[in-house]
């Protein structure tokens, strides 16, 4: 199925992480931040305008899920853990009317792809990401646009290299048959671990890029 991208159909936004401050700035909730950077400049111009919306995300009652409307779009972050969001996503969706694939937007980390850049994909499968699958699963569909934020710092990229002074201290997953500089780390080894101050700007860039990309009409699906 080829379709064209236009953030002006987008309904709903959802953004996957973790709830609470022990995964706060961490890799796996990459996703999380960039959709609240994208809420933020949702209500920027009602912001300039002196008539902004709550700049803060609210929870309906008994749902699980808090959300941000701006305009068209609404902005939704559940408030279940990673692997369960799939419930969370499908009652937002429910609750706020968006029906059709082409106006809804997962926004999700993704180790497989270099911090700093993105991917905007639709009808892709999981690669093996469970917050991914648990909202394939419920929605009983792949059918959907995927903003997939990469998350795997460049030092991270084969076990030699986080063996060096100052990286990330970590115990590779060892591969049998493999040369130490070839064995790439698992992203277990570090989506739960907090992201760097200049990480965090990395992902912050990141977020502005895809918002000038956004804000282009007729974004089409490579």
């Amino acid at each position: 199925m080829r379709t064209e991208f236009k953030w002006s159909r987008i309904k709903v936004a959802a953004g996957l992480g973790n709830p609470g401050a022990a995964y706060r700035h961490t890799h796996h909730n990459a996703g999380m931040e960039v959709l609240r950077a994208l809420a933020s400049f949702a209500v920027a111009p009602a912001r300039r305008a002196g008539n902004a919306p709550l700049s803060v995300f609210t929870a309906p009652p008994r749902k699980q899920f808090s959300f941000l409307r701006s305009g068209m779009h609404a902005f939704v972050a559940p408030t279940t853990f990673m692997n369960e969001s799939g419930g969370a996503v499908a009652e937002a969706l429910r609750y706020l009317h968006a029906k059709k694939p082409e106006e809804f937007l997962l926004i999700h980390d993704d180790a497989d792809l270099p911090l700093g850049t993105f991917r905007l994909e639709f009808g892709r499968g999981s690669a093996g990401h469970h917050g991914v699958q648990s909202v394939i699963t419920s929605l009983g569909t792949k059918d959907f646009w995927r903003l997939r934020i990469g998350v795997r710092p460049k030092a991270l990229g084969t076990i030699k290299e986080t063996l060096r002074p100052n990286a990330y201290r970590l115990k590779p997953r060892m591969k049998a048959g493999l040369p130490a500089e070839t064995r790439r780390v698992k992203a277990g080894d570090f989506i739960l671990r907090r992201m760097t101050a200049s990480e965090r700007e990395i992902i912050k860039k990141t977020a502005e890029a895809i918002i000038q990309l956004f804000s282009t009409t007729g974004t089409k699906h490579p």
